[in-house]
């Protein structure tokens, strides 16, 4: 029975310590994101997410898994038969691989890049509430950097800049549905 117990203990102490051998962050998202001008109004969006990685300490990269929304709308216009309210609102999935550079200091700046792929959506609305909406995904690259902040252990709070490129096709018109993302994280580190 104690040979149970301590072989248990063992087995379950090794499984520890290889978890720590792991390391990784989650970090919430919150900023603005610039698309190309073809989206006219909506090319300025308000936008969230989740930044996070995940690997192992002796990588030489992390393993990136990143999610974004970004929406704009109620812009009203003067048409011939009424006004209209148009939004527009963009998604990403994006993977990849991200690196850190530790300064050994609590601030870590990293590169990372990858493949994203893309949804976009517009709807268009009159005053009489008949509307039509259209929407479309696509793949691309995306490359992006930023630093963090590490003031406690198992904190980070920072920065996060990334240009995403994925082509859409709304209402008979190819849209670049990419774009400049910047905006502040924070979230854990282990």
């Amino acid at each position: 029975m104690n040979k149970s117990v301590v072989l248990v203990i063992g087995m379950l102490a090794s499984g520890i310590v290889q978890a720590n051998d792991w390391t990784g962050n989650i970090n919430g998202f919150i900023g603005h994101k610039s698309l190309d001008s073809d989206w006219g109004k909506f090319d300025s969006q308000g936008e969230f997410g989740i930044i996070s990685d995940f690997g192992h300490q002796s990588w030489p990269f992390l393993i990136a898994i990143d999610v974004f929304v970004s929406a704009s709308g109620d812009s009203k216009e003067k048409k011939n038969n009424g006004d209209l309210h148009v939004d527009g609102a963009t998604s990403e999935f994006m993977i990849g691989i991200r690196r850190y550079f530790d300064l050994n200091y609590a601030i870590s700046p990293y590169v990372g890049g990858g493949i994203t792929s893309g949804y976009a959506y517009r709807e268009i609305k009159q005053s009489d509430g008949t509307y039509k909406d259209e929407n479309d995904d696509g793949y691309g690259p995306w490359v992006g950097a930023g630093v963090v902040w590490r003031p406690w252990k198992h904190f980070n709070v920072g920065f996060d800049a990334r240009y995403s490129d994925f082509e859409v096709e709304l209402f008979g018109k190819d849209q670049n549905a990419g774009g400049l993302h910047m905006g502040l994280n924070a979230g854990f580190h282990w």
